[in-house]
């Protein structure tokens, strides 16, 4: 939680769609304590423990974005106390350059079932990818862990990432790693950078 500051503004909506907003009034480990603004003072009193939230919350480092449940509200001091789940998955939006990419790669769910799938784009902090031979029915939803196995190819060794599926929008999935150390990070960076530098001559030299 360290990108988390006190009076960050939050807003969360709950699966039943009951919406609050507020700021950040401390935060410990993963469990966070939010002031929740007077004229949502009347949602709160609907929320119960173990609601399950997905909140937005405007950091100096850009947007995070998490799943988290309620632990107990308090609601003559107008205040809730929310803890992130362990598959919590943050979205960085001003921390990570994103390109066009076109290869192919092995992703598995929980379950550990390969999928043959192809990037559409990259950065350092997530992937847009589809499944090869999908049909019209998503195989994964919003919030499911993968595992992503790049491959030496493309990234100069084999490695695996945990990630968590961000988005889905028309059989194009958004996951966003949630478990990757620095130095395969810094792999998946320098191939960014390296598609950068060919885009840029490719412009440059009249290529398309």
């Amino acid at each position: 939680m360290d990108e988390l500051r006190v009076n960050n503004k939050v807003k969360m909506k709950s699966r039943d769609g009951i919406i609050l907003n507020g700021v950040v009034q401390n935060y410990i480990d993963d469990r966070v304590l939010i002031k929740i603004f007077q004229s949502d003072s009347e949602n709160l009193k609907k929320i119960n423990a173990l609601d399950d939230f997905f909140v937005v919350v405007e950091t100096d480092f850009g947007i995070k974005k998490m799943i988290s449940s309620t632990i107990g509200a308090n609601y003559l001091k107008n205040e809730i106390t929310i803890e992130n789940n362990k598959a919590m998955y943050v979205e960085q939006k001003r921390e990570f350059v994103r390109i066009s990419a076109d290869f192919d790669l092995e992703i598995q769910d929980k379950n550990k079932n390969p999928y043959d799938c192809k990037c559409v784009n990259i950065s350092a902090g997530g992937i847009s990818f589809i499944i090869k031979d999908q049909g019209q029915e998503p195989l994964f939803n919003v919030a499911d862990d993968i595992l992503i196995k790049f491959k030496k190819e493309i990234f100069t060794k084999n490695f695996d990432c945990h990630a968590q599926i961000f988005k889905i929008k028309n059989n194009r999935y958004v996951a966003l790693y949630n478990k990757i150390n620095k130095h395969n990070q810094s792999l998946i960076t320098k191939y960014v950078f390296k598609l950068t530098s060919k885009n840029k001559q490719g412009k440059h030299f009249g290529k398309h």
